[in-house]
């Protein structure tokens, strides 16, 4: 029986994509797995770069191979390309051929279509252009203003990054900046537009049904502590990542001295009033005096605030104070600590402080 025969007349609106992809479907659900994998093919070949759309059927598809027991591994050769997270040292040399050759072979490879990170001079700037070459896309993001970002991130190293920059920065498909209100070059600004940068990547694979890895560039004395910090949190995700060791040239990067750190923060807000509010923030009390906090918790009005180094943490603590009834935000961002001389305890200050709260 041909594969058009096992599904109804197509509805007039569908997609020539989604009409073939249907009938793989069915094939597929008969166990004609041959088959239904060439009408797959042949769905995605009149649609090659509908990647949620291939997404929407690759996850139907691994649903009824579950069902059925089957293994769905054949899959993932029909898979949209990965999505890379991307960074490292920024002393690496401005031209290095063989470097270049092994970056595109690696992407060439993983099947890398899509990329996330910063665009200081050095590792990011070399990959990025690695992916344009290839027809990727390039997801930017910036721990702040791009004016302030080439001051501190790019011009220090020379006119010739600066000019590679700004080409990237305009074939780039995005441009993320985060408004925190710090410099773009505190190591608190540069590790939270990583952490963003990480988070996108891993999404964009989620909603691909894809992978995200990740791809750093090393040093011959090793990452730097900034990017190990990097590389250790997006090894904890359990996802795959490479380290390529390149040539680097002697110098260091500019140091802020901006004493700010990242936090996340937990928001809560209480349409509470009176006995019942004392009474639910007594019923919540213990889990946020268990949970090590940044800050102690603060009373605004109606708004609990409560402030946290650790977003997993963070995330633990909202998750129980939402099972209480109240509505709860939780944001990630910078901010500065200081100690209020007047009540002696931590406060903290910042554009994502107030973001937050605009949130609740």
């Amino acid at each position: 029986m041909a594969a058009r025969a096992l599904v109804a007349p197509a509805d007039r609106h569908e997609t020539p994509y989604y009409r073939r992809a249907t009938q793989a479907e069915a094939l597929l659900l008969l166990r004609r797995r041959s088959e239904a994998e060439l009408e797959l093919r042949a769905a995605i070949a009149l649609a090659p770069r509908a990647w949620e759309d291939h997404a929407v059927t690759l996850k139907q598809f691994e649903l009824i191979l579950e069902r059925q027991g089957e293994p769905a591994s054949w899959l993932d050769l029909l898979r949209p390309p990965r999505c890379l997270h991307f960074g490292g040292r920024m002393h690496v040399l401005q031209d290095d051929p063989r470097r270049d050759e092994a970056i595109a072979a690696w992407l060439e490879t993983e099947r890398i279509g899509f990329g996330f990170g910063a665009l200081a001079a050095g590792a990011d700037l070399v990959v990025a252009e690695a992916l344009l070459a290839r027809g990727a896309e390039l997801h930017v993001v910036l721990p702040g203003p791009s004016f302030n970002f080439e001051e501190v991130s790019v011009s220090p190293f020379g006119e010739r990054w600066l000019e590679r920059y700004r080409a990237v920065r305009e074939a780039a498909a995005e441009i993320r900046v985060l408004q925190h209100g710090f410099s773009p070059d505190s190591p608190a600004a540069v590790a939270c537009a990583a952490k963003v940068a990480m988070g996108a990547s891993a999404i964009r694979a989620e909603i691909l049904a894809t992978e995200a890895i990740q791809l750093l560039l090393a040093g011959q004395n090793g990452l730097g502590a900034a990017s190990e910090g990097i590389e250790q949190g997006w090894a904890r995700s359990g996802r795959r990542q490479s380290v390529l060791t390149v040539h680097c040239v002697e110098g260091s990067a500019p140091v802020s001295s901006a004493e700010t750190e990242l936090m996340a923060g937990v928001f809560v807000a209480a349409a509470l009033d009176g006995a019942e509010r004392r009474g639910t923030l007594a019923a919540i009390a213990e889990h946020i005096a268990t949970a090590e906090s940044l800050a102690p918790p603060v009373w605004l009005g109606r708004t609990l605030r409560l402030t946290y180094a650790d977003m997993d943490r963070a995330i633990q603590v909202a998750r129980r104070v939402a099972a209480s009834g109240l509505a709860v935000v939780v944001h990630y961002g910078v901010v500065n600590r200081q100690r209020d001389p007047i009540a002696g305890v931590s406060v903290m200050l910042g554009r994502d402080v107030d973001l937050a709260a605009e949130m609740l």
